[in-house]
């Protein structure tokens, strides 16, 4: 499936400088979020699920983690690879993850479904729980608002789309699309760094006009931490 909304967020990330790579990598982890997913596994098969230069996914193989990062941008997949040896990683999004179902035991999905069109919500989810085992846990991290959906073009200089999301309306979504909500969560930016990763979406055209680069970190931006189990069926 392809999106003619998010190909202006991957060539976006196609064309991220090595600075910007750098940034990201070494930008401080998220510990509390990263913290309560890991207590909340039963196994030790991880998909970083948008994985960006792979900052997360070394953190846990650190831990003794199997780790899989995937990521729709080219550019953010070879510098995961040079960065995180022993980590496999695909050039892959999430809406055609091409791994067996129920497979994973955690889902690390970090700063990437918000690139998703919320008419192909739905779809993504579905197609992330379905390479989750029963009871396997999966991790949301989402710009939070009554934003319209949009096109962003302050972090990079060059346009990302973006989704915003009420509580209610993601925790409604998960329900209905096999997940039981364990844990959510508001904070910002600067508390959290959750502002790191690549893309996990696919898109077919482009849209939007490049501008200055202002910052990576917007401190006040609210972001949402959701935490869901998939049903045992």
């Amino acid at each position: 499936m392809q999106l003619k909304e998010t190909l202006t967020t991957i060539d976006t990330y196609d064309n991220i400088s090595e600075a910007d790579l750098d940034t990201q990598f070494n930008q401080p982890l998220d510990s509390s979020h990263l913290g309560k997913f890991i207590d909340l596994l039963h196994g030790k098969l991880i998909l970083d699920a948008g994985c960006g230069p792979g900052r997360n996914s070394k953190y846990f193989q650190g831990l003794g983690y199997e780790v899989t990062g995937i990521d729709a941008s080219k550019t953010a997949i070879e510098s995961a690879k040079k960065r995180v040896p022993g980590v496999t990683f695909y050039k892959m999004d999430i809406l055609n993850l091409a791994f067996k179902s129920r497979h994973f035991d955690g889902v690390w999905c970090n700063a990437t479904f918000l690139h998703v069109p919320k008419e192909h919500a739905r779809a993504a989810l579905q197609s992330l729980r379905n390479v989750l085992k029963e009871g396997g846990v999966l991790f949301l991290s989402l710009k939070y608002g009554k934003k319209k959906p949009g096109y962003e073009t302050e972090t990079y200089g060059r346009p990302r789309y973006e989704s915003y999301y009420s509580e209610a309306e993601i925790q409604d979504l998960l329900i209905k699309n096999g997940f039981e909500i364990l844990k959510a969560e508001t904070g910002t930016e600067a508390e959290t760094g959750a502002e790191t990763t690549g893309t996990g979406t696919t898109g077919t055209d482009t849209t939007g006009t490049d501008t200055t680069n202002t910052g990576h970190v917007n401190p006040k931006q609210k972001w949402l931490y959701v935490y869901a189990r998939r049903h045992t069926e």
